[in-house]
């Protein structure tokens, strides 16, 4: 999504569009960032929640260990005893 789309709409149109399909989760976490995005735009003035960093940086180490036990799985089949 482009900055002219979600600088000149509304919050709730940004997030309808975002996050129609995405679980509760992610749906929380674009919301939060729309609203960082466009109060740093308009207002130059942007917060972040520690909780939702936390809780994002929680979700980016799973979904890395995810990734890591995936490659791990597929390279298996590759091992020779």
């Amino acid at each position: 999504m482009g900055a002219a789309y979600w600088t000149e709409r509304p919050y709730v149109q940004v997030a309808g569009y975002l996050t129609h399909n995405y679980v509760w989760w992610s749906q929380q976490q674009i919301s939060k960032d729309i609203t960082y995005w466009q109060r740093q735009f308009y207002q130059q003035t942007a917060y972040h929640s520690p909780l939702w960093r936390k809780i994002t940086n929680w979700r980016i180490r799973r979904q890395l260990g995810r990734i890591k036990r995936q490659r791990w799985q597929k390279n298996i089949q590759y091992w020779h005893i």
